[in-house]
């Protein structure tokens, strides 16, 4: 147990740029990474001390910051909003009037903002920006190599804009490769998806193991027509979970069809969360074809 300060974030950009503001107002250097279900499932163990951000509460943690809609909002020690964007938002808006360190940080959380809530037009998608690059090259398969790269780009946003960070060359590098992966990723996917009424259901549990990830917006371009993609995907280091997540189509996620969807409420179920148009979860193994259906039947009843 560490008896030091430290801050536990999310894997995903919002988790980088929250525990970026909250090294820079407290002067904490520990940093380590983690899913939400390491925290729902209690793997990882949370001291009196520790600041969590853009993940579920834990209880006796020294602060906790969050946004997602499934999250308990009545922690004493906690600043939730959860009509904030994302994450990032909600630790710079604590922060910025006491730590005026923090403001130069603005244009990253606009980009988490933008990112977190998948406010992107098609353009974006095709010709993402350098914050979208670096969401893009964030997640991989190897946790260790994954959390080593977090750490080096969380670094470099300290003294550096995105714009600069993009082009060192160990950033530049994994950027390229993503961006690579992303491009055979589009190639291969179709043969593991599955038109399902509403829903885009897409079963990388299937694939073989050295198909790249993704980017599940992409689907919306290539599927037309459907509300929602779920997407099943093994867990690298958790080799008997399997990874569920689903997102409303975000081209008409303000559609009046998709508007009474809860996708939060469902993953609930399954011991997830997150928010109403973007929310996952992680089962057993042997639970997966169940649960993929017991989601999407609950998707198709809502629309």
């Amino acid at each position: 147990m560490k008896e030091h300060p430290r801050i536990i974030a999310h894997t995903d950009f919002d988790g980088v740029i929250s525990a970026l503001i909250v090294r820079e107002a407290l002067g904490i250097d520990d940093v380590v990474f983690a899913e939400p279900w390491m925290l729902r499932e209690g793997s990882l163990l949370v001291g009196k001390r520790d600041i969590i951000v853009d993940l579920p509460y834990a209880a006796g943690c020294g602060q906790w910051f969050d946004h997602h809609a499934s999250s308990s909002p009545d922690a004493a020690n906690g600043v939730f909003d959860q009509h904030a964007k994302s994450c990032a938002r909600v630790v710079f808006e604590h922060f910025r009037k006491q730590h005026a360190g923090v403001e130069r940080f603005r244009p990253l959380v606009d980009a988490a903002d933008k990112i977190d809530s998948a406010s992107f037009t098609a353009e974006d998608l095709d010709a993402p920006d350098a914050c979208g690059k670096l969401s893009i090259a964030i997640r991989g398969d190897e946790k260790r190599k994954d959390d080593e790269f977090r750490l080096f780009l969380l670094n470099m946003l300290s003294f550096q804009t995105a714009e600069q960070v993009i082009n060192q060359p160990i950033i530049k590098r994994r950027v390229e490769e993503k961006l690579k992966q992303l491009a055979e990723w589009k190639e291969k996917i179709g043969m593991y998806v599955v038109l399902r009424g509403n829903v885009i259901l897409v079963d990388r549990t299937k694939a073989p193991a050295d198909l790249p990830r993704g980017q599940p917006f992409f689907l919306y371009l290539m599927y037309p027509g459907h509300g929602v993609y779920v997407a099943a995907d093994t867990v690298k280091y958790e080799p008997d979970r399997v990874k569920i997540s689903a997102g409303k189509n975000i081209f008409d996620q303000y559609g009046e069809r998709l508007a009474p969807l809860d996708l939060g409420a469902i993953m609930q179920r399954y011991g997830g969360g997150g928010h109403r148009n973007a929310a996952g979860c992680s089962v057993d193994k042997s639970k997966k074809e169940l649960a993929l259906k017991e989601i999407v039947d609950a998707i198709d009843a809502a629309l």
